[in-house]
């Protein structure tokens, strides 16, 4: 049986299923990643998925953690407090 891995950032899916109704030649389809569109992953292991899931997974978090932290790093400056400090010194 072969299975397919959806992927879409956007709305945090990671979904495998059995191919149902994908427009490709299935004899293709082995037990190695076969990267059909930017969405879909098809392979006849599972596993191989499941695992491909969770790497994309985890580089969605670092993503997200990464920009969580960049996000925290903004520093606001008040350029008129600065002037009004520059001229009591």
């Amino acid at each position: 049986m072969n299975y397919k891995l959806y992927h879409d950032k956007e709305k945090s899916e990671l979904i495998i299923s059995p191919i149902d109704n994908l427009l490709c030649d299935e004899s293709k389809i082995t037990n190695e990643l076969l990267y059909f569109n930017d969405n879909y992953i098809v392979c006849s292991d599972r596993k191989a998925l499941k695992e491909k899931a969770k790497d994309i997974k985890e580089e969605w978090i670092t993503e997200a953690y990464d920009n969580w932290k960049m996000i925290q790093n903004i520093k606001i400056v008040d350029k008129y407090y600065i002037k009004k400090l520059d001229k009591i010194v």
